[in-house]
């Protein structure tokens, strides 16, 4: 315990120290007044003063006297003093805190003492314990403060640190956003917003910082709680693309919650990813361009052949030409299956069966294999619009995947079923369908691959292309169906389509139509850039009795189209092909032929498919679709069905 003289004069005005040796060291600054004729430092205590109490004590011990009543009555005068004695161990002294005793108010007026010279306290060890514990709190005090200056300094450090941090996120940055959509805290050097400076005590709203792109990041980011944490969404700025991290930061006070959303710019991840998928592709493109090439080689080489052996041997000519047509088909098949998947093939479709289509599809596919086909329809016919080539391709697919599945030997069962379906699924709109089911007895897909069997691409067969089953999906979509599997291992695969009907009405429509209509002898005028296609077309149209002129391009089919106008023989038909490197397009040559002659009937010639929606007045005008390549048969019956059209019928 450590005290001055001044607080113990405050204190105790007539205390006495003492040392080990019983002498004097200091009095109260009262005795020295009361008693200024004696000089009571360095005297003895016991001869200046004799103890009263406690009695028969004749030498000061300060460890006998403490926690003891003391009294002292100073010789030759009438003064006492009560009071104990604590020994002070750090100064070697002993301290009598002590008052003036008195029996009687005369001793107050012959001692001159006033009440301030007694104490009012409940003893003196509980004084000096009070002493004691103020003094321990001035400690606690100074080391609370201590304390917080240092948590002061080092939160003033943290929220410095947090300060740079924000600021120099490199990819982006970080919101603190409170309940209210206020943010408090924004920074990154790559942060899509603005004002981050000029946030200030009450924050700034996202608007503020987002423009209009706020309100709708704020939609976002509070759809967030506390079991969404680390939730993503993509942000776009008009510029960049940012992956967005939501963390919600609960409190027990729900007022004082906040959001933490994390800015991270990925544009350079995406053109990362765009790269390796476009390598990916490539290598891809690579095996299916060599395994194109080794088919179209097999096709040339039954085509040249056979068309060597006609003319080598003409006893054979009828044989090898037909051999030849027949690789010419299949090469179209071909061709069709990669125009699908690479440039979307729209179908090309008419009305007809899909019954016999689909059983004609899969008694050619297994045709000379040793798989079983078991096929079963429960409805007599199944009339529909559809390109019989793609739906042919798409069952052609599924049997051989099968075959090849089950090593050759095992069973293929192809059910169709009528469906109804009663409200919109997905992509399927409500209507009638045929329900077309093709499953196998193999060995089935092991799950982890069954996801991947749509990608393009993807294929677990050595010498396969893995285009067949993303090009199956690819056709049933374009005829607004659907085509799902199932598969357990070794219980086999199962396929199922449904491909929507045409109504009761529309059936009964197109059934009334005359099919014997013929197109009575015309002018026709070809347009292709190609000179084999521009002879072929003309010779085959100039055998059904039509006169016929082929033109190279745009500008000489509108010359000869007004010089046909101008001296009175008009052209009736016009097939055009819709792509002529460096001159104008199929579609702006029939505009311009249209503004000669708007009744001119034109027909769409071309390989791609996906031009068969410019048959329509909505879609190009045109009135009807020749796909590329063609046949006799085929050219016969475009021109029947050009025979339909009242201005063109005999």
């Amino acid at each position: 315990m450590r005290f001055n003289a001044a607080q113990l004069d405050q204190l105790f005005p007539f205390h006495l120290v003492v040392d080990g040796s019983g002498r004097i060291r200091r009095c109260g600054n009262r005795l020295t007044r009361l008693l200024t004729a004696e000089r009571l430092v360095g005297q003895n205590v016991l001869e200046a003063f004799t103890m009263l109490e406690p009695r028969r004590t004749n030498r000061w011990a300060a460890d006998s006297l403490i926690k003891r009543v003391v009294v002292l009555r100073k010789n030759d005068h009438v003064l006492h003093l009560k009071g104990e004695v604590i020994w002070l161990p750090e100064r070697g002294v002993s301290l009598f805190a002590s008052a003036p005793w008195i029996t009687s108010c005369a001793d107050l007026k012959r001692l001159n003492l006033q009440v301030q010279d007694f104490p009012v306290h409940q003893g003196v060890t509980d004084f000096l314990f009070m002493l004691n514990a103020q003094e321990n709190h001035a400690k606690d005090a100074h080391n609370l403060a201590q304390r917080l200056r240092e948590q002061r300094d080092a939160l003033a450090f943290r929220e410095h640190l947090l300060g740079s941090l924000l600021a120099n996120m490199p990819e982006g940055g970080a919101l603190v956003v409170r309940q209210d959509g206020r943010v408090l805290l924004a920074g990154g050097m790559d942060l899509p917003c603005r004002r981050l400076t000029d946030l200030g005590e009450g924050g700034a709203s996202l608007a503020d910082l987002f423009g209009i792109r706020g309100p709708d990041l704020w939609t976002k980011i509070k759809d967030f709680r506390e079991a969404d944490t680390g939730q993503r969404f993509l942000f776009e700025d008009g510029k960049n693309v940012y992956r967005c991290t939501v963390t919600f930061l609960p409190e027990v006070d729900c007022s004082f919650s906040r959001w933490l959303v994390i800015f991270q710019n990925i544009n350079e991840d995406l053109l990362h990813q765009a790269r390796e998928e476009r390598m990916e592709r490539l290598d891809s493109v690579g095996v299916l361009a060599g395994g194109i090439a080794h088919d179209f080689n097999n096709y040339l080489t039954s085509i040249i052949g056979n068309i060597t052996l006609a003319r080598e041997m003409p006893e054979l000519t009828k044989e090898a030409l037909e051999n030849a047509e027949e690789a010419c088909r299949n090469a179209q098949q071909l061709t069709r299956q990669l125009l699908t998947f690479a440039k979307g093939g729209d179908p090309i479709k008419e009305t007809g069966d899909l019954v016999l289509a689909v059983q004609k599809a899969a008694k050619f596919s297994l045709s000379g294999s040793k798989i079983k086909l078991h096929f079963v329809s429960k409805v007599p016919e199944a009339i529909t619009q559809f390109d019989s080539g793609q739906i042919s391709q798409v069952i052609n697919n599924l049997c051989v995947n099968a075959s090849q599945a089950m090593h050759e030997e095992g069973k293929v069962t192809i059910r169709i079923t009528a469906h109804r379906v009663r409200r919109k699924q997905d992509l399927l709109a409500p209507g009638p369908y045929a329900r077309i089911v093709v499953q196998d007895n193999g060995p089935g897909i092991p799950a982890d691959i069954l996801p991947r069997i749509w990608d393009a691409y993807f294929t677990t067969k050595a010498t396969g292309s893995g285009l067949g089953l993303a090009t199956c999906h690819s056709i049933i979509r374009r005829h607004q169906g659907s085509i799902s599997v199932t598969s357990s291992p070794g219980k086999g695969t199962r396929f199922t389509i449904l491909i929507p009907l045409l109504a009761a009405e529309s059936h009964a429509s197109i059934c009334q139509v005359d099919q014997e209509t013929t197109l009575r002898p015309s002018r026709i005028l070809v347009m292709d850039d190609q000179a084999p296609i521009r002879m072929v077309s003309k010779r085959m149209m100039e055998k059904l009795g039509h006169e016929v002129v082929a033109v190279e391009n745009g500008p000489d089919a509108v010359a000869v189209f007004r010089d046909a106008m101008r001296i009175g023989q008009p052209f009736h038909l016009a097939v055009l092909d819709m792509t002529i490197p460096g001159s104008i397009s199929g579609q702006e040559t029939l505009r311009l032929l249209r503004e000669i002659d708007p009744s001119v009937y034109a027909v769409i010639c071309s390989g791609y498919s996906e031009y068969a929606p410019y048959v329509s007045p909505e879609g190009g005008g045109f009135n009807s679709f020749l796909s590329k390549p063609f046949t006799f048969t085929q050219v016969r019956e475009l021109l029947n069905e050009c025979g339909r059209c009242p201005a063109l019928a005999a």
